[in-house]
């Protein structure tokens, strides 16, 4: 359960999320690609998306309070590195970011990786998810 800081006249918002898995399972030779997704918007929500595992939330409450003031890092801590916005460094939340594991053929594409997200103005990391998200893109026949 989330409970908001308040500061006196409003509440303040909270950033929370829970890190999970994501997988995504391929038959080959049709279609022969999986692909493992984590996106975090600039409206609050944050998704993992595959045909195996997934998961869906706020990453902050209330969602309102989402966008620019904040910003996202997306760490690679073993396995290969996610192709869609940049890994290893601060971006702003200001725009959704999206993270994809694919494999294309036989074969397994693995990551395992940590998300935090700060306040853009002090540089405070306000939440890491409590872990590391897996991303996992199977194919096989």
């Amino acid at each position: 359960m989330l409970v908001p800081i308040t500061s006196g006249f409003a509440s303040a918002a909270v950033v929370s999320f829970t890190a999970g898995a994501v997988a995504d399972f391929g038959l080959s030779p049709f279609p022969g690609t999986a692909n493992a997704e984590v996106t975090f918007t600039n409206t609050g929500t944050y998704t993992g998306t595959g045909n195996i595992q997934g998961f869906s939330g706020n990453w902050i409450t209330p969602t309102s309070a989402a966008g620019s003031a904040y910003d996202i890092r997306l760490t690679v801590n073993s396995g290969s590195t996610p192709s869609g916005s940049a890994p290893n460094i601060w971006i702003s939340l200001g725009t959704t970011r999206t993270w994809t594991i694919s494999q294309s053929g036989i074969g397994t594409t693995a990551s395992n990786v940590t998300v935090e997200i700060r306040n853009a103005s002090t540089l405070a990391v306000l939440s890491d998810g409590g872990g590391a998200f897996d991303m996992t893109a199977d194919v096989s026949t």
